[in-house]
């Protein structure tokens, strides 16, 4: 199934703001929240709190990225910067 760009956006927009708000609370807010320890003390579940929205907001942002680029036209800037490979000059 393939989601819209609107709404891959969407999701890596939040998953990054969860993952940023995770990063900055204390390192056992779960024991401290919840009072339960789902890792046994070790700080893995906060860990997984801020990595796992973090590299899913890395993976929507570099497909919707490259979507983009597949789908620009050729231009000359692209050229200039060695994007693309200028076609051959049929002149020659």
């Amino acid at each position: 199934m393939k989601f819209s760009r609107r709404l891959r956006a969407t999701i890596a927009v939040l998953s990054a703001a969860v993952g940023a708000t995770a990063a900055v609370l204390p390192d056992d807010w779960i024991e401290q929240r919840f009072a339960v320890t789902p890792d046994g003390g070790n700080g893995m579940a906060e860990f997984l709190w801020t990595a796992a929205p973090l590299a899913l907001a890395a993976i929507l942002a570099l497909s919707l990225l490259r979507e983009r680029r597949r789908a620009a036209p050729l231009s000359p800037r692209a050229f200039v910067w060695g994007a693309r490979t200028p076609p051959a000059d049929p002149q020659v």
